[in-house]
């Protein structure tokens, strides 16, 4: 049984910057090195990459998220790491297991025509979360639903007629680590700067048994995450063969936004009602007739439910089951993509101290290596899981050697 889905695999890959991190997420995958000259961008098992040479700078430009890096009225800032590069790392990585997609870093802003977006500094580009000092440190903390502000006299211990501003003077008053904890207890997105830069992006796993032959049509792909992260992994998979049934419950969920219709153009829809039995019924269904699960909860809602990863038969397991969190397994913290992403130390600097970086960048760097790590399982056979953590995939963008870039060149 292989420990990995590409081993044995040859692969060469050229030097220039996202050329060698295609190369290491292949090499992370299974693939192994050739040391003849590559005669393109990336060459994996006789499939040809080519593109253009670029830069971290030039990578960085591209994803269009410079305008939204930085405080409201000081100079563009440039991020930590390389995003843009680590995404064109990715789908050059996609493009070599066969498979499509758009150019990665220009997917890292893909809703900044769309969404009312703008440069907030320590307050995200969407609004929702802000950066804000403690007692040690820096804390990063999400107001994204509606319901999260009903929690936050609980959260500080006392009335918030004016949410943020309370929030602010309680985390000034208290250390990261508290911070974090105490959200945690309530079910709100918060982080400590750098808390998980050592985190693994992920974590790739033979299941012990064979499941169904491979399909020789399409390979099903049943998405059940609603937000970016997992629509994405499904619209690289559904542009590059598969059939995607988006699976709708109800909680909650908006998919009117023209970003999110693009994200789930194609695709099949199946509304399920979890809370009869006729519903848990058909979502057991759908996901034992899948190629690819994509789940994008914390572990502990889909085990409620008996339709976790482990609850599936050996025979009835789908080929690929991808979990999308914030935070590594078993932790179950929410994130959403801009705290995930300062969590990983993926922000940008300047003498007054961090700010976010572009727009919940977190989530689509998931999303592509989610979908990457679809394609590769898929081309082998037996069954895989691989676990997925949004705040170690920003802190491995945040890793990347970024060439000198991270010097405010961007004016």
């Amino acid at each position: 049984m292989r420990t990995l889905p590409l081993a044995g695999k040859p692969l060469a890959a050229q030097s220039w910057p996202a050329a060698t991190v295609a190369a290491s997420l292949l090499r992370e995958l299974g693939a192994e090195p050739d040391t003849r000259p590559p005669a393109a961008a990336v060459v994996f098992n006789g499939c040809v990459v080519d593109c253009p040479e670029t830069s971290s700078d030039e990578d960085w430009a591209a994803t269009g998220l410079a305008a939204l890096t930085g405080r409201p009225s000081g100079p563009l800032l440039v991020p930590v790491g390389a995003p843009g590069t680590a995404a064109r790392g990715l789908t050059l990585a996609i493009r070599a297991l066969g498979g499509v997609a758009d150019d990665g870093a220009a997917l890292l802003g893909m809703r900044r025509d769309i969404l009312p977006l703008s440069r907030g500094g320590t307050k995200s580009a969407n609004g929702t979360a802000r950066l804000l000092p403690t007692r040690d440190g820096w804390l990063a903390i999400s107001l994204a639903r509606s319901s999260d502000f009903e929690l936050v006299p609980a959260l500080v211990s006392g009335e918030a007629s004016d949410p943020w501003s309370e929030i602010a003077m309680w985390a000034s008053r208290v250390e990261t680590a508290s911070a974090v904890d105490r959200a945690a207890t309530l079910g709100l997105a918060a982080a400590g700067l750098g808390e998980q830069m050592h985190a693994r992006p992920w974590s790739i796993t033979p299941w012990p048994k064979t499941s169904r032959p491979r399909r020789q049509e399409r390979p099903v792909v049943v998405n059940l995450g609603a937000l970016w992260a997992a629509p994405l992994a499904a619209h690289v998979l559904h542009r590059s063969g598969a059939t995607v049934v988006d699976v709708r419950t109800g909680r909650g969920e908006d998919v009117n936004d023209r970003w999110r219709d693009r994200l789930h153009d194609g695709h099949q829809t199946e509304h399920v009602d979890l809370t009869s039995p006729d519903g848990r019924n058909h979502l057991r269904e759908l996901v034992t007739e899948a190629d690819v699960v994509i789940e994008a909860s914390r572990p502990r809602a889909l085990r409620q439910l008996g339709v976790d990863a482990e609850s599936i038969m050996p025979d009835k397991r789908p080929r690929v089951w991808l979990r999308l969190t914030g935070y590594p397994r078993p932790a179950e913290r929410i994130a959403y993509g801009d705290d995930a992403a300062v969590a990983g130390g993926l922000v940008a600097h300047d003498a007054n101290g961090p700010v976010f970086v572009g727009d919940a960048i977190a989530d689509p760097l998931t999303g592509l290596r989610a979908a990457l790590a679809a394609l590769a399982c898929l081309s082998e056979g037996g069954s895989w899981v691989v676990d997925l953590a949004m705040s170690g995939v920003a802190a491995h963008a945040a890793g990347i050697p970024d060439s000198g870039h991270n010097q405010c060149k961007l004016k």
